[in-house]
C-alpha cells in the first residue's frame, strides 16, 4: 500500500455544518474512509463537489468532553 504525503491527507478534509434554522446538519467529506463510516451508520452519500455529501438531522450531531 503507498504511503501517503501529508499535504495529500490534509486534503480529504471534511466538514460539518449547521446553524440556528431548523435546516438539517451537511456533512461533507473527501476522504473514502469517512464516507465508508457514514453508510456503516445508515447514510446514504451523494457525490457532490469533489465528494460525498449527506444530510442529518442536528440531533444526530454530539460533542465529547475534551480531556486535558
Amino acid at each position: 500500500m503507498a504511503v501517503k504525503s501529508v499535504q495529500t491527507l490534509m486534503e480529504t478534509e471534511t466538514v460539518i455544518r449547521f446553524d440556528e434554522t431548523d435546516d438539517p446538519a451537511v456533512l461533507w467529506t473527501a476522504s473514502p474512509r469517512v464516507r465508508k463510516d457514514w453508510e456503516s451508520y445508515g447514510f446514504k452519500p451523494e457525490i457532490r463537489g469533489g465528494g460525498w455529501r449527506v444530510q442529518v438531522p442536528k440531533d444526530r450531531i454530539c460533542y465529547r468532553t475534551l480531556k486535558r
